[in-house]
């Protein structure tokens, strides 16, 4: 497409993208859940919209016509808005930055769109009956909710280490969380332990910090 045609959208994206508050965007996330309103749908398409330019920009790379990457963009989009959970602890602009990305990077992998796709003046409700193949790796829903976990494991983490002991302590950031572990025969000389026995204390602290992550997680859904 000519460099015209990429001026227009964003003008048109730039005038047709509304803002909402945190509070208008779960609301109407919840009315498409629950009873999928094409309206609310279109609206957080729409809001959404120059986030996937901006995204769109940072991947040029990858392609230098960015038209070709805010379609890309555009169709992740709609997928995560509809698959948008409102009671998650993630924003929903987050959950669509994870699914744009995601399809923007897959771009060269993905298969190509029909010739049947919407135009870009128009990147909204139709494009759901479109399928996207996945490519190999990771979900956007499952990168959203690594990053979840990461962010529930780094809030219980200093707890959990409070209520050791010394000699727990020292296992656990020695054997568990350093990025080069001492062998257990080295921490047991270091402890006066035998191997087996540090061995024991790590599993124990490992079964206790999976509970504790677990009850965390059940707590937050």
């Amino acid at each position: 497409m000519q460099p015209s045609a990429l001026r227009s959208y964003i003008d048109w994206v730039r005038v047709s993208s509304p803002r909402l508050s945190r509070f208008e965007e779960k609301r109407l996330a919840r009315r498409l859940r629950t009873s999928g309103d094409r309206v609310a749908a279109r609206r957080l398409v729409t809001a959404h919209l120059p986030l996937v330019v901006r995204i769109a920009r940072d991947f040029r790379h990858l392609n230098p016509n960015l038209l070709d990457l805010i379609q890309e963009g555009n169709l992740a989009l709609i997928l995560a808005v509809h698959r948008f959970d409102p009671d998650r602890q993630v924003s929903l602009a987050a959950y669509v930055a994870s699914w744009v990305r995601t399809y923007i990077a897959r771009l060269g992998d993905a298969a190509t769109v029909g010739d049947d796709a919407p135009e870009l003046t128009d990147p909204t409700l139709a494009t759901m009956a479109l399928a996207i193949e996945d490519a190999a790796g990771p979900t956007p829903d499952v990168i959203v909710e690594q990053r979840e976990d990461q962010a529930r494991l780094e809030q219980v983490l200093p707890e959990f280490q409070r209520q050791l002991t010394s000699r727990e302590r020292e296992i656990f950031q020695s054997r568990l969380f350093s990025d080069r572990p001492s062998t257990l025969t080295q921490k047991g000389l270091d402890l006066g332990l035998s191997a087996e026995r540090v061995r024991q204390i790590e599993r124990e602290l490992t079964e206790r910090l999976r509970a504790r992550f677990s009850s965390e997680r059940t707590r937050d859904e």
